[in-house]
C-alpha cells in the first residue's frame, strides 16, 4: 500500500489534548467491550431506522469517531482499544459487490442493513472519513494486519461512493464523498479512484460557481459539516491545484453564513434547508467561535470538540464584521431552486429581529421555511411555524410565500404524493393518510412566549404579541379549510416548548384522502416590527377562492403589494413546484383575482 506523503502522514500525531481526553473519558464509560462498540440510544428520527426512539443501541458512526480519538490520544491502552473497534467496524461493512448496499454500514449493530428502512448510503462517506483520518494521521499506531483490513474497507467505501455518484446539489455529501474518494485514491495508489475524486472536486466547484451558493442552502448543521470537511481537505490535500479550489469553496461557505448571521440575537437567520434545532446548539456556536479565532465571542462553556481542534477552521477576515453588532439592517435573497423562474429565499435582518421565508418549501422536520428570531434580555427568542400530523412534522404540507421587508404572506397546501415523516423516504400512497391529529403550530423558543388566543377561531382574528425584548409580531389566518372540520385555537407544550396551535382535526384515528373532494389550504400573514406601531395593518389583506385556487393579496403603503396562491385541493408535489413558479410570474394569480372575496 503506497504511503500518503502529505505532511500529516509524516508526523506522529501529538499526544491527547485536554479537549480530547475530556471527550474520551465521557465516551469510555459508554464502551461495550463485548461488542467493541459505543453504547447509545435511538434518537427521535422516524426514517432510516425502524427502532423506537430511546431504545439502547450500539452506533457504528460514533464508534468510528471514538476509535479515531483513541488513536489520537497516544495512550497505549486506548490505542489497543481503537484497534479492537476498527476490527469490529471492518467486520460490519457490506463488502459484497453484488449487494445494493455494497460498501456501507448500518446505523446500529442491533439493526442490520436488511432491516433498515431504507439503509443510509451516507454511512460510506461518514465512516469512510473516520477510517481515512485514522490511517493517515495514526497509521503507525494501527496493527499491521488491521491496517490492511482498514485499507480494504476504505476501498469498498470509495467504490460505493463512486457507484452512487450523488448529484452536486446534495451539498454536504457531495463534499464529504469528494474527500473520501480523493484521499482513498492517494492512500491506496489507485488512479481510477483518485481521478474520480479530483474530477468530483472540480465538478462541485463549477456547480457552486454557477449556482452562486448551495442548493442545500443555509443549513446550520450541514454547513458546519461542509466546513468541517473543507477544513479537512485544506489540512490533508497535497496537490496545490486541489487546495486552491478548496480555498475558493471555503470562501463561499463562510460568505453564506455571514450573509445570514443576525449578530444582535446571536442566531443564524433562516430560512434553513436543513436544521436539527431552531436555536443554535452550543456545539455549532463553538464551531463558529473557533472559526472566528476568539475575535468574536458567541458562547461560553460549550462542550469540548477535540476533532475540530485538529482542523484549520478559520473565517476569512473580510467576513468578520458580519458577526459583530455593527451591521446595518438588510434584506438578503438567494436562489434555492433552479428553473424558470428560479425560486428564492428571503431574509430580513434588522437591529432587533430577523424574519425569513421561502417562495416554495415544505414542512419536513428538518426545514425552517417560516422563521423569526428576536433579541432578548438574556437570550434570543425564536418563532418557528410548523405543520404537524399526529405530533410530528408533515412533509407533504407545502408553503408558497412572498416577502417584502418584514412582512410575509404565505399560502399552505398539500401534496398528495409527497413524504410523510421524511421528505422522500416514506411517500404517501393513493393520496391517503391515517391520522388522529392535524394542526398548524407556532412554536416559541427562548424568551418568547405564545400569546393567549381568542376563545373561538375567526378568519378575522388579529393576534399581536411582543417577542423578545424589542420586537412585535402580528399574525392573521384569513382563510382556513381542512375538509368540513372547524378549526380551533389551543395552547400546547411539547418537549418543554410552548406553542400556539391551530387545531384542524383532533379525534379518533381515521383515513384522510387528499383527493379532489377534500378542500385543504390555509392562508397566513405575518408582520414583524421593532414597535407595535410599526406593524403593517391587515385591513387591506384579501383572500379569494376561484377555480380551485386560493389567492391571497396584501397591500400596504410604503412597500410593494404581496401576492401568493395555492391549490385548494391537494396536487402532486411536482405540480405544486410548477404552481409556485406560476405564482411568481403572476400566472396563477389571475384566476384567483377573478373570484369573489371570501
Amino acid at each position: 500500500m503506497p504511503p500518503h506523503s502529505s505532511p500529516t502522514s509524516l508526523q506522529t500525531a501529538p499526544g491527547g489534548s485536554t479537549e480530547l481526553l475530556t471527550a474520551l473519558t465521557e465516551s469510555d464509560a459508554s464502551f461495550n467491550e463485548a461488542l467493541a462498540l459505543i453504547r447509545g440510544e435511538v434518537p427521535d428520527i422516524r426514517y432510516h431506522t425502524t427502532l423506537p426512539p430511546g431504545r439502547a443501541i450500539h452506533a457504528t458512526r460514533e464508534s468510528a469517531s471514538y476509535a479515531f480519538g483513541l488513536l489520537e490520544s497516544g495512550e497505549a491502552w486506548r490505542i489497543r482499544r481503537a484497534n479492537i473497534i476498527l476490527r469490529r467496524l471492518v467486520e460490519l461493512q457490506d463488502v459484497d459487490e453484488r449487494s445494493p448496499t455494497y460498501g456501507i454500514w448500518s446505523w446500529f449493530y442491533e439493526e442490520p442493513l436488511k432491516k433498515m428502512s431504507p439503509p443510509d448510503w451516507n454511512w460510506a462517506d461518514f465512516i469512510g472519513t473516520q477510517l481515512i483520518q485514522s490511517l493517515v494521521r495514526n497509521g503507525d499506531r494501527i496493527e499491521p494486519d488491521n491496517k490492511v483490513k482498514i485499507a480494504a474497507a476504505i476501498r469498498h467505501a470509495a467504490r460505493s461512493i463512486i457507484r452512487r455518484n450523488v448529484g452536486m446539489d446534495y451539498t454536504n455529501i457531495a463534499i464529504m464523498g469528494t474527500y473520501v474518494t480523493l484521499m482513498a485514491g492517494e492512500i491506496l495508489g489507485e488512479r481510477e479512484i483518485l481521478d474520480y475524486g479530483k474530477n468530483r472536486l472540480r465538478r462541485f466547484a463549477q456547480f457552486t460557481r454557477e449556482w452562486g451558493g448551495f442548493p442545500e442552502y443555509n443549513s446550520p448543521n450541514y454547513t458546519v459539516v461542509a466546513l468541517t470537511e473543507i477544513s479537512r481537505m485544506l489540512r490533508d490535500f497535497r496537490d496545490p491545484e486541489d487546495v486552491a479550489i478548496v480555498h475558493e469553496i471555503h470562501e463561499t461557505v463562510w460568505g453564506e453564513i455571514a450573509s445570514h448571521w443576525h449578530a444582535p440575537s446571536g442566531q443564524w437567520a433562516g430560512p434553513h434547508s436543513r436544521a436539527y434545532q431552531t436555536l443554535l446548539s452550543p456545539a455549532i456556536l463553538d464551531f463558529l467561535q473557533r472559526g472566528l479565532g476568539g475575535r468574536v465571542s458567541l458562547v461560553e462553556g460549550a462542550p469540548p470538540s477535540w476533532e475540530q481542534s485538529l482542523l484549520p477552521i478559520r473565517c476569512p477576515d473580510r467576513y468578520l464584521k458580519s458577526f459583530s453588532d455593527l451591521q446595518p439592517a438588510r434584506i438578503h435573497r438567494q436562489r434555492i431552486a433552479a428553473g424558470s423562474p428560479a425560486l428564492n429565499a428571503a431574509t430580513c435582518l434588522s437591529e432587533t429581529f430577523a424574519v425569513s421565508s421561502v417562495e416554495r418549501g415544505t414542512f419536513w422536520n428538518q426545514t425552517r421555511a417560516l422563521l423569526i428570531y428576536a433579541t432578548g434580555e438574556r437570550s434570543a427568542s425564536a418563532l418557528h411555524v410548523r405543520f404537524l400530523r399526529d405530533g410530528y412534522d408533515y412533509s407533504s404540507a407545502n408553503v408558497i410565500a412572498a416577502q417584502e421587508g418584514a412582512d410575509v404572506l404565505a399560502a399552505i397546501g398539500f401534496a398528495n404524493d409527497g413524504g410523510n415523516a421524511h421528505c422522500s423516504l416514506d411517500r404517501i400512497a393513493n393520496a391517503t393518510v391515517t391520522a388522529s391529529d392535524w394542526r398548524l403550530r407556532f412554536e416559541f423558543q427562548g424568551e418568547a412566549l405564545p400569546p393567549r388566543p381568542p376563545e373561538t377561531f375567526s378568519a378575522a382574528d388579529e393576534i399581536v404579541f411582543p417577542m423578545g425584548n424589542r420586537a412585535w409580531v402580528a399574525l392573521r389566518l384569513p382563510w382556513v379549510a381542512f375538509g368540513s372540520f372547524q378549526p380551533r385555537w389551543e395552547m400546547a407544550t411539547q418537549g418543554g416548548v410552548a406553542c400556539l396551535d391551530l387545531v384542524l382535526y383532533d379525534g379518533p384515528g381515521r383515513q384522510f384522502v387528499f383527493d379532489s373532494s377534500f378542500r385543504c389550504a390555509l392562508g397566513l400573514a405575518l408582520s414583524v416590527s421593532s414597535s407595535r406601531k410599526g406593524l403593517t395593518a391587515f385591513h387591506r389583506l384579501q383572500s379569494r377562492e376561484h377555480g380551485g385556487v386560493l389567492a391571497l393579496e396584501w397591500a400596504a403603503e410604503g412597500r410593494p403589494r404581496l401576492q401568493t396562491a395555492m391549490p385548494v385541493f391537494a396536487r402532486k408535489e411536482e405540480e405544486i413546484v410548477s404552481f409556485a413558479r406560476e405564482v411568481k410570474t403572476g400566472a396563477a394569480l389571475a384566476e384567483g383575482r377573478a373570484g369573489q372575496e371570501q
